[in-house]
Parts: C-alpha cells; sequence; structure tokens
C-alpha cells in the first residue's frame, strides 16, 4: 500500500506559514496527542488561533478527506483556486474533518484561514497560510468502499446565496426524517430525505456574520445524528465547488467507408389505426400502492393514516381542486394528514401518488358526517412546570418523569454538583433515569431555562 502523507505546518522566521506533505509511514494519519490538544485549548482560553495541523487521510475518485487538529472552536477555511471555499468548525477538543471535491490528477494549493470566534460571533483573531497536497501521494482506502468522511449520516452542501437566502442541499439516509434549527434552538425548516437520499431547504443568511444551524436526524423523537451548518458571509458567498473531472483524451476517428448508393424504396403498405386505448381508472384503497384509513375525527377535522411506497410524493386536493395536504411517504411506507370534515356534511378529497410532477396513481376520500354534532372542543389544562414523578426503581437506576415548559431545555445535578442528565422536553414532559443506589435516598436538582430557581428532588431506594 502506497504510504500516506502527512501535512506539517510551520512558521517562518518572516512571519509567513509554510505547508507541504512529507513522505513516510511515520506521518501516517497522526492521532491529535494530548500535548497537541492541551496547547491548543490554551490557545483558545487566551483568545488567540493557532495554524491548525493538516493530515490528508484518503482519497477516492474526485473525493479527498482531510484531518484538522487545531484551535477548538475555530472554523477553517479551504480555498480553491478558483475563490470557491469550504470551511469545518472545529468541536471543543480542535478536531475534526472535512471532504474537499477535487481531480485526483493534480496537485492543489489552498489558501487557508484559521478563525476564532466569540459567542457574538465576532471575529477574536484570525490566521492566514497556505496548503498544497497532491492526491496522487496520498494513499487510497484498502479496500474497494469510498473514504470514509467521519462525518455521519448527514451532509451538506451550499449551492447558491441570494437576497439573504441560502440554498442547501441535504444528504441523508432515504426515507428519514430530518430536522434544522438555528443556534437558539429555533425551528427553521424540516422534512423527509427523498428516495435518493437528498432534499433541498432555504436558510436565511444575513450578510455580514457568521450563521448557525443544526441538521438534524430523527427517528421518532429521538436525534439520532447531527450536523453543523456554518455559512460564513463576513467575507463574501461561500458556495460548496463542483469537483474537477478529467478530460479524457479524444479518440481518433477512423475515416468514413464509402456509402453504397441507397435502393428506391417501396411504397410502404397503410398501416391500419391502432385501437385507442381505455384512461386507466382510478384505483381503490388497498388494491394499488397507495391507500389511507380515517382514525378519527374530532372539532370539524378527520385524521387520515396515509400508505405507499417508502420517499414517494404524495398530495391530497378538494372537490375544487385546491390543495389539502401533502408530503412525502417515510421509511415506514406510511404518513398521516388533517383533512377539513364539518359536522352535517359529506366532504370530499383526491388522494394522488406522484412521481415528480406526474400522477401515477389517485383514490377518493369520502369523510360522510352528516347527522353528526359537533361536541364543544376540551380545553387542555398546561401541566405546571417542575412537576417530578420517580417510577419504577430497578438495578440502580430509577426512571423519573418531569415537567417543564414546553419543549425546554433541562438540566440534572445530583448533590455534589455533577451532571447526571440534559436535554429538551418532549413537548411538557421527558422520562430520565438517575442513578439510585440500593439502601440510600438520593437526592437531585432539575434546573429549566425559564423556569426560576432549580427544583430538588429524592430518590428512595431503602
Amino acid at each position: 500500500m502506497p504510504p500516506k502523507k502527512a501535512c506539517l505546518a510551520t512558521i517562518g522566521a518572516t512571519g509567513v506559514v509554510l505547508a507541504s506533505l512529507v513522505a513516510g509511514p511515520a506521518f501516517a494519519a497522526p492521532a491529535p496527542t494530548a500535548g497537541t490538544a492541551t496547547a491548543a485549548a490554551a490557545t483558545a482560553e487566551e483568545g488567540r488561533v493557532a495554524v491548525p495541523v493538516l493530515t490528508a487521510t484518503q482519497v477516492s475518485s474526485g473525493l479527498l478527506v482531510v484531518d484538522v487538529q487545531g484551535t477548538p472552536n475555530s472554523m477553517v477555511d479551504f480555498t480553491y483556486d478558483d475563490g470557491q471555499s469550504r470551511r469545518v468548525l472545529l468541536d471543543d477538543s480542535g478536531h475534526n474533518t472535512i471532504q474537499l471535491g477535487i481531480a485526483n490528477g493534480r496537485a492543489y494549493t489552498f489558501q487557508m484561514t484559521a478563525t476564532l470566534f466569540d459567542d457574538e460571533n465576532r471575529v477574536v483573531d484570525r490566521v492566514d497560510f497556505e496548503w498544497s497536497v497532491d492526491p496522487r501521494e496520498v494513499a487510497p482506502p484498502t479496500d474497494d468502499s469510498p473514504a470514509d468522511p467521519g462525518a455521519g449520516l448527514v451532509t451538506y452542501d451550499v449551492t447558491s446565496i441570494g437576497h439573504d437566502y441560502a440554498q442547501v442541499v441535504l444528504t441523508g439516509p432515504a426515507g428519514k426524517r430530518y430536522g434544522v434549527v438555528d443556534a437558539h434552538g429555533r425551528w427553521a425548516g424540516s422534512g423527509v430525505f427523498s428516495s435518493a437520499g437528498t432534499d433541498n431547504i432555504s436558510l436565511y443568511v444575513p450578510a455580514g456574520v457568521v450563521t448557525r444551524y443544526t441538521l438534524e436526524l430523527r427517528e421518532n423523537y429521538e436525534v439520532v445524528d447531527k450536523a453543523d451548518i456554518v455559512i460564513d458571509r463576513t467575507a463574501g458567498d461561500p458556495v460548496t465547488p463542483t469537483p474537477e473531472v478529467p478530460v479524457e483524451p479524444e479518440v481518433p476517428v477512423e475515416p468514413e467507408t464509402p456509402v453504397e448508393p441507397e435502393l428506391p424504396v417501396e411504397t410502404e403498405v397503410p398501416v391500419e389505426p391502432e385501437t385507442p386505448v381505455e384512461p386507466e381508472q382510478p384505483g381503490t384503497p388497498g388494491d394499488a400502492r397507495a391507500s389511507f384509513e380515517i382514525t378519527s375525527v374530532d372539532q370539524g377535522y378527520a385524521q387520515v393514516a396515509l400508505t405507499g411506497p417508502a420517499g414517494a410524493n404524495w398530495s391530497v386536493s378538494d372537490a375544487d381542486g385546491r390543495w389539502a395536504g401533502g408530503g412525502r411517504f417515510g421509511a415506514s411506507g406510511t404518513d398521516r394528514v388533517s383533512l377539513s370534515a364539518l359536522a352535517g356534511e359529506q366532504t370530499s378529497y383526491t388522494l394522488a401518488l406522484r412521481e415528480d410532477y406526474t400522477v401515477v396513481e389517485s383514490h377518493e376520500i369520502v369523510i360522510d358526517r352528516v347527522g353528526d354534532v359537533e361536541q364543544p372542543p376540551v380545553v387542555p389544562v398546561t401541566p405546571t412546570p417542575g412537576e417530578v414523578v420517580v417510577g419504577e426503581i430497578r438495578d440502580g437506576v430509577a426512571s423519573v418523569s418531569i415537567t417543564g415548559p414546553f419543549f425546554g431545555a433541562y438540566l440534572v445535578h445530583d448533590a455534589a454538583g455533577d451532571y447526571v442528565a440534559g436535554g429538551r422536553f418532549e413537548g411538557y414532559r421527558s422520562t430520565i433515569r438517575v442513578p439510585a443506589p440500593a439502601g440510600v435516598v438520593s437526592t437531585y436538582q432539575l434546573t429549566m431555562i425559564g423556569v426560576d430557581g432549580p427544583v430538588e428532588f429524592s430518590v428512595d431506594a431503602r
């Protein structure tokens, strides 16, 4: 296997940063050492950013994987020679990886910038340098699989920016749901990845600042993977570069063979016109790929469960052809829609299964409420934040139900002040697991954002 290359960055006496590839097994994808991480953390605390160590770890067709080790929470920009750039945000340990689109047959010199921001996204310190890499001298993967970027199940690409909105292509598992939240945890968009594993979203990115979002992959209400979306408009509009495709050399064209003169064509015999095919009639639920079931009707709305091919698009329109709902079937091939259904009336809708913009199957949904009388709505009671109910205690662990602000954040610490659990409420309530050693009473404090003072509760395992 060809030796891997590592990039060593040093600063010359004149202050110019030099970077080059050094051959040899000793430099193959080195892991960050404790000394490197400690020095980088100290630099971040002092408000300075250090030149990151860049290591080209793997290369595949059109893709280079780079390991970055530098100042914690700093952002590192890779700018191509055509002015386009890619960037990566380092974690609390000062480490991350990035995928760069390349043409495998030539060397690259990137203009690099490492930037450190404060809590208000203002630039604290930055350093500029150059980094050169030749993909032909980087070891390919050891098997036939593509290089592992280490970026998890979800990724993103910024395709364009206009009128303070960025058009972003998201990539993830086909049929899985995703959500996007801003730096304050507010909803910015959501959807379902298509059968090709992609989806598009438009995000607000004002000029002159760095805007951060988080892309979250969800299963039910749990986040199983996430990726930080960082769009820096302090020095221009970043757009993900398109990898260069090597041009194949032209194959010499053989000289043409002289064509024999054509013989006169005999008059064709008229063909009988084909019998027109009757148009297909819409299917009924259960005999085709899409179906529906009315699960409940209440307060003038019917809840309808839909079934169809995973990742396929669907839409619902009323009797006048007006849009009433739409979406994409999840990985389990199901989805739901709420339709208006007034008491005393019969309401009709049409469920359409679509491929791109073409309707390939349709079903009529009829909701008959003739003779029904609407019951007055039940006023929901908002739970009181701070209610704690200790449930089952088993094997030294207690199940505890906590109540707080709607989708608000919470933290739980033990009597010594050590962290035990944290997250966001699933609506108003969440269930957590806390240690409950046998024979003792354990005390904990629940702290909620937006609620004054912590709430203390005990778990009695005697």
